[in-house]
């Protein structure tokens, strides 16, 4: 038995739990395995939302069940550092988010791992 509003069955709220992988560097796209949650409909999108940037439209999405969406990409080339919501919008405009559900970092070139150098010599035999 669905909920019920006014006499009249209503859709399920928009809940979104979970987004794997949930971290992302920011020189390209990340392919997302799942999100999770409930209310879901065929037709749902993806979008990561932050308060001062512009939104990603994610795409790709595939309709597992009303608890899964799978097999999606997020363009993330170039976008801001910091933690982003997932928003998952059913066709019917209702709409559930996971605030800061998805981690993006900056790609970091030519970064310095050690400033320092272990010099010993190792003996031994058989170093193939």
């Amino acid at each position: 038995m669905g909920l019920f509003v006014n006499g009249a069955e209503a859709e399920a709220a928009v809940a979104v739990k979970s987004i794997y992988p949930f971290v992302g560097r920011n020189n390209s796209s990340v392919n997302i395995t799942s999100v999770t949650g409930s209310g879901f409909v065929s037709g749902a999108s993806v979008k990561l939302t932050k308060s001062g940037a512009g939104d990603v439209a994610c795409a790709g999405f595939t309709f597992d069940s009303s608890t899964i969406l799978s097999s999606g990409t997020c363009n993330i080339t170039g976008v801001s550092p910091g933690n982003w919501n997932v928003v998952i919008t059913n066709p019917d405009l209702q709409t559930g988010a996971l605030a800061g559900g998805m981690t993006i970092s900056e790609m970091v070139i030519g970064g310095l791992i050690s400033t320092t150098f272990d010099t010993r010599a190792v003996n031994g035999v058989n170093f193939n």
